[in-house]
């Protein structure tokens, strides 16, 4: 099953409405940051800041439209209009800020409590003692607690709200992963990113090739005719 969500993922990735909300999205914010890079010149560099603001939402607001749009091919239903997934997006996208903002409570809290212990371990005759035991389990801790950021939280975060989860209920399933799943949800993730990367390298070498070849038959018919300036 792992195997065919998977593969349902990257056939996904065909949706080509998605595709182009993503390409738009981005094409929209650097517009937009570039529109406040000129404007940043003449008035100062508040508004350029101001314009990078928006230019960063556009994108964020665009790719979690696109990405809502793959959730649903990924699920086995026709993706949603653009028009809805970016309405979805609008009204949605902040749970996953959100969730990542609580996620880095968490994990500030726990880095709290490591301080506070190492303080304890500053106590005389005491403090040696109990050093030997709380440095090995803070390795411990602290390891497992970075490879679920990586491996579990960014990968794993923005997909639970395209599939309408609430913060609560992001930060939930992501703890509920992690703990149980993390060294299965790693080799998922590596699959699926070597599949995605065999799919983009078969999409890079059809526009190399066809590249080559228009290059080169239009060479020819140009260069006939007077070259590319004689048709200008």
């Amino acid at each position: 099953s792992s195997a065919g969500s998977l593969l349902s993922a990257v056939d996904a990735l065909r949706n080509v409405r998605a595709l182009a909300v993503m390409l738009g999205s981005l094409v929209a914010g650097a517009l937009v940051w570039g529109l406040g890079g000129v404007l940043a010149v003449n008035v100062g560099f508040l508004l350029a800041v101001v314009f990078f603001l928006l230019g960063a939402a556009v994108v964020f607001y665009g790719a979690n439209a696109a990405g809502i749009m793959i959730m649903d091919e990924v699920k086995g239903v026709r993706s949603r209009p653009i028009v809805a997934a970016l309405v979805t997006s609008l009204a949605t996208s902040h749970r996953l800020l959100l969730a990542l903002l609580l996620v880095g409570a968490i994990y500030l809290v726990g880095v709290i409590a490591l301080a506070v212990l190492l303080l304890i371990c500053k106590i005389p005759l005491l403090g040696p003692v109990l050093y030997t035991v709380v440095f090995p389990v803070s390795v411990v801790l602290a390891g497992v607690a970075i490879f679920a950021l990586y491996a579990v939280v960014l990968p794993l975060a923005a997909p639970a709200v395209w599939d309408g989860a609430h913060t609560l209920q992001v930060v939930s399933r992501l703890l509920a992963i992690a703990p149980s799943r993390i060294v299965n949800v790693l080799i998922m993730m590596a699959l699926l990113s070597f599949l995605v990367a065999v799919v983009a390298g078969f999409i890079a070498l059809v526009m190399v090739s066809g590249t080559g070849v228009t290059t080169g038959v239009s060479a020819g018919i140009l260069n006939m005719g007077g070259g590319l300036t004689g048709l200008v």
